[in-house]
Parts: structure tokens; sequence; C-alpha cells
């Protein structure tokens, strides 16, 4: 038998919208790190003669990276504003 979840407080649905809105802060830092060490490796690899790795993994981090900062945006715009206190 499939069980109801329990209603949440507000206080709780509060707490896990912050929760939430602190991983996507998170997250938007660290897909900018990853598309900007993803550019200095691709960097490297373009400069390096046949070194077909460090091309596709930095083409692949800078990828990454830049799908990390947009997904976040994303879900934060989706998400209300705070209320100002």
């Amino acid at each position: 038998m499939a069980s109801k979840k329990p209603e949440l407080s507000d206080e709780e649905l509060d707490k896990r919208v912050e929760s939430f809105r602190k991983t996507l802060r998170y997250r938007k830092i660290a897909g900018v790190a990853l598309a900007g060490v993803g550019a200095v490796v691709l960097f490297f690899g373009l400069q390096t003669q046949g070194d077909v790795f460090l091309k596709i993994n930095g083409g692949f981090c800078v990828a990454y990276g830049i799908f990390m900062r947009w997904q976040s945006a994303k879900y934060e715009r989706k998400l209300s504003p705070p209320d100002a206190d």
C-alpha cells in the first residue's frame, strides 16, 4: 500500500525552500568554476599536438559548467522571491 506523505508546516516548507536556494547558489558558483577550469584545459589541449583527451575533457567541462549555471538560473527564476520582513 502506498502511504501518504505528511503535510509540511509553513516553517518546514520555508526551511526546505531556503535550503534549495542555498544549493542553487553553490551550484552557480561551481558551474562557473568548472567552466573556467574546462576553458583552461581546453586551451592547453588546443596548444598540444595530438592530445585529443585534453580537448574532449576541456570541452565537456566547459559545457557542463555552462549547463550547471543555466540550470541554476532557470530554477532560481521559478522560485518566488524571498519575503522582505
